[in-house]
């Protein structure tokens, strides 16, 4: 063994011996309350492609390394799993062959190709019978070869969503090129239904011309492309009981925060509680009872705050809280709490 990270390659604790110890011991004071207990589902569904990462990993020049923005997972975290956790959703995130029923809402975002498993015979029953499908961008652009479709830009959202792309604009970005960095241009804000100005990020702009029937969420907004301008940029489509969006752009996080949270509302779906965007926020339920769990994941120097949802009792400290309680919380901080 060349090293170690608890014990050393010469069979000598390290400094971290402690800290795993006390872990170890709280594990097993959790160990009857965990032991079973499964993570109460919110509703809500981010889809995670094998063949989106393939893609940027080996898909030609959407692999090269001088384009960040076709780092297919880590734009998956940064932009949409991360926002959501951070809005204290808890979203599953899921494969394209698991189950759907359980979820009110899925984002498909940066899925080059919807061809993986049975994915595209299950999401259109899956919208029709309510889910709200929050789709792209840069969805369902290639076949499972990583070959553009023939004769349209999607392989079937323009049927399914009644919509027709009528152009697109590469946005503005900020990367760099064998070590030079490339200038950025001025983005294009949105427009949404409140009159709420958002926000985008560099990735792509698609423009939707709606069919009979389909609502324009959000529209372009004035002063970055010029082509863009006053064009549909989010459309919503109903179809059954459920509805498709389609997403133009990327928005930033505060735009996320409000469209993406308005859409989950309508959804019924809340966050856990309120609370410092560091707070990884769960609640468990099993034969022991229901659980809260908080943990701050930073770890950096701050004051972090979580928000109690109902009276219970930390299993490892003994301490009592109240609903609606402020508990603030230092770096690595947790709560375990089992509802009274």
């Amino acid at each position: 063994m060349a090293h170690g990270s608890v014990i050393d390659a010469w069979g000598r604790p390290l400094q971290v011996v402690p800290e795993v110890e006390e872990l170890s011991t709280e594990l097993d004071r959790l160990r009857p309350y965990l032991k079973d207990a499964k993570v109460v589902e919110s509703g809500l569904a981010v889809a995670f492609f094998h063949m989106g990462e393939y893609f940027t990993d080996h898909g030609g020049s959407m692999a090269s390394p001088n384009w960040d923005f076709h780092d297919y997972r880590n734009n998956l975290n940064k932009h949409i799993v991360g926002r959501l956790h951070r809005m204290h959703l808890r979203p599953d995130v899921i494969s394209p062959v698991a189950d759907l029923t359980p979820y009110r809402l899925l984002i498909t975002h940066q899925q080059y190709t919807l061809e993986e498993g049975d994915f595209l015979d299950r999401i259109m029953p899956w919208v029709e019978n309510g889910g709200t499908w929050v789709v792209g961008p840069l969805t369902d652009i290639f076949t499972k070869h990583a070959a553009k479709y023939r004769n349209a830009p999607f392989g079937h959202l323009e049927d399914w969503a009644n919509i027709t792309r009528l152009f697109y604009a590469p946005a503005p970005s900020a990367n760099t090129w064998n070590g030079s960095e490339l200038p950025m241009g001025p983005l294009t804000d949105v427009i949404l239904p409140d009159g709420t100005v958002a926000h985008t990020e560099p990735l792509t702009y698609d423009v939707y011309q709606p069919g009979e029937g389909v609502s324009v969420l959000a529209t372009y907004a004035e002063g970055g492309d010029e082509y863009l301008a006053g064009n549909p940029a989010i459309t919503e489509t109903r179809v059954g009981r459920g509805r498709i969006i389609m997403m133009g752009c990327q928005l930033d996080e505060a735009g996320f925060r409000h469209f993406i949270g308005s859409l989950c509302a309508e959804c019924g779906i809340t966050p856990i509680t309120e609370g410092s965007d560091s707070i990884q926020n769960s609640l468990l339920r099993g034969p022991k009872g229901e659980l809260f769990a908080a943990i701050e994941a930073s770890g950096r120097d701050g004051e972090y705050y979580t928000v109690i949802p109902y009276d219970c009792t930390d299993l490892l400290t003994g301490r009592t809280f109240s609903a609606g309680e402020r508990v603030e919380m230092k770096p690595y901080d947790c709560i375990f709490a089992k509802k009274n």
